[in-house]
């Protein structure tokens, strides 16, 4: 869908806040209001996951135990 600015009627994508051509807002101080409080609730919950992700991953790799590293023995090469 697209909205079509009032002042210089060019179609632009619902999403836009602004104008493409002409740079005036495209929606009333309400409605952009209300645009941007959904989209910064959309992104804390986006990133509020990934924190919580990144700290398990932390949590989980402090909590596995450090095993010394095994030894591996290289045949000898015998020389003729």
């Amino acid at each position: 869908m697209s909205i079509q600015c009032k002042f210089c009627k060019s179609y632009n994508a619902n999403e836009n806040i602004l104008c493409i051509n002409c740079s005036k807002s495209l929606w009333n101080k309400d409605e952009v209001t209300e645009k941007l409080l959904n989209r910064l609730h959309q992104l804390e919950q986006k990133y509020q996951q990934e924190l919580a992700a990144i700290r398990k991953d932390i949590s989980n790799f402090n909590n596995v135990e450090d095993s010394p590293l095994e030894s591996i023995e290289v045949p000898k090469k015998e020389y003729t």
